[in-house]
């Protein structure tokens, strides 16, 4: 995947040039540096108990799977392992899984855009934000566990004291204002157009849906273009005479499940 690890390269955000990258095999280490063009090169090799050693001179490899493929096999003539290098690999200087620095690359790049987005990326860029929030919600009940166990052995070393620090297991309960409970949206995004559309099948009649289905997907987004010029995010009131169930129906709906709302625009303009 050069051209990958090149993109990646190319942003100077996540790689630099001259980074280390490396993984272990079987109690040995390979190293190597990442070079322009997302080539990798300088291969030094650590066996068990010994020195690094330099290896491969003077050659290149265009991928970390032909990288990684290439010790293994020429230098442990080890022949049949699958080895997921993706998830093998580390950056040296972070630490981080490739893979991980890839998700990184792809979320910064989507959110970029994140008007514009396809069906398929609109997806993937969940998908990266609900792998965050899981694994931010597994370091939290790491930390957790790791207070419970040294709250318990504080306890039983110093019976007679109390804790040095207040500990609050329980979560504050923020304040929400009244205006700040409706979530805004961006109409020209999948989901905005199903709310949308949602709401003037609800509201509108057989005539101006008519009218907005024979504009088609294309025809119907260019219309909202024109309102996002001036708007490009809108709330709907909320006072007791314009209650937006509606709005925050949808959106929860569309946020929920990204493929029902493919499904019922696509429906919607070709039925």
């Amino acid at each position: 995947m050069a051209r990958r690890l090149k993109i990646i390269l190319d942003t100077k955000k996540f790689i630099n040039e001259g980074d280390y990258l490396y993984f272990n095999f079987k109690s040995h280490a390979f190293k190597a540096k990442v070079g322009t063009g997302g080539l990798i090169y300088s291969c030094l090799w650590t066996q068990p108990n010994n020195k690094e050693q330099k290896i491969f001179p003077g050659r290149t490899f265009e991928s970390l799977t032909d990288w990684c493929e290439t010790c293994i096999q020429e230098k442990l003539q080890e022949y049949h392992t699958r080895y997921s290098a993706w998830r093998r690999v580390r950056h040296l200087k972070t630490n981080l899984p490739m893979e991980s620095i890839y998700k990184k690359f792809m979320e910064k790049k989507l959110m970029q855009n994140v008007v514009k987005l396809s069906h398929n990326e609109y997806q993937q860029l969940l998908n990266i934000k609900q792998e965050n929030i899981l694994k931010a919600k597994e370091h939290v009940e790491d930390l957790q566990d790791k207070l419970k166990e040294w709250t318990e052995w504080f306890n039983k070393h110093h019976p007679n004291e109390e804790l040095p620090v207040i500990i609050n297991e329980s979560t504050p309960e923020t304040k929400v204002e009244e205006t700040d409970k409706v979530q805004p949206i961006v109409l020209d995004s999948p989901s905005g157009t199903y709310v949308v559309l949602q709401r003037m099948q609800q509201s509108n009649s057989k005539a101006t849906l008519t009218k907005i289905k024979n504009m088609g997907v294309k025809g119907f987004r260019k219309y909202v273009n024109t309102f996002m010029e001036q708007n490009k995010a809108w709330t709907p009131p909320s006072n007791e005479t314009n209650e937006p169930d509606w709005y925050q129906k949808g959106v929860d709906e569309a946020l929920k499940d990204p493929a029902k709302v493919a499904r019922f625009i696509h429906g919607f303009f070709n039925n």
